[in-house]
């Protein structure tokens, strides 16, 4: 067997052992998110499908984006919290629970116009989800830095 060959073997092998493990994760999300929403997977692979159906199909949809969105925050701070450098945990959780009330205070008030309507929990479940992403971004920022004298630096490897 030639050096070319050997090497392609060695890229098809590390690459067989990834794929599986990204499979398994998403498995992983998609139970969680079928057990949060309270749905079988199979009726969530179903709502997935119906995305732009009636307006219940919506909703549905916009909600398990939201609960996708907030698995990844909860695996983001849980790094997060393991990576702290000298920061104060205590005041980490007080910061994601006031972030958390913060977050839905401001999606009812955002979402006020269509309260009684039937398209308010797909508005909702939106605003969640595009705030829970940007705390997903606030939350790497802060695993990616090290906090000096108040300075943000990035860490050293």
């Amino acid at each position: 067997m030639n050096k070319f060959s050997s090497l392609n073997l060695l890229l098809i092998a590390s690459l067989s052992c990834v794929v599986p493990l990204t499979f398994a994760s998403d498995e992983i999300d998609l139970k969680e998110a079928a057990k949060r929403m309270q749905v079988t997977v199979p009726e969530l692979n179903e709502i997935i499908e119906r995305c732009d159906g009636n307006q219940h199909d919506m909703n549905m949809c916009a909600w398990y984006k939201f609960v996708k969105s907030d698995i990844e925050l909860n695996g983001v701070y849980r790094e997060l919290q393991s990576n702290l450098d000298g920061r104060d945990p205590k005041k980490l959780v007080v910061a994601q629970k006031a972030w958390i009330i913060f977050r839905d205070k401001n999606c009812d008030f955002s979402t006020s116009d269509v309260d009684q309507g039937s398209m308010w929990g797909m508005v909702s479940s939106y605003c969640k989800r595009d705030m829970t992403e940007d705390r997903i971004y606030q939350l790497k920022d802060l695993i990616a830095c090290t906090s000096i004298h108040g300075e943000c630096l990035p860490k050293k490897h």
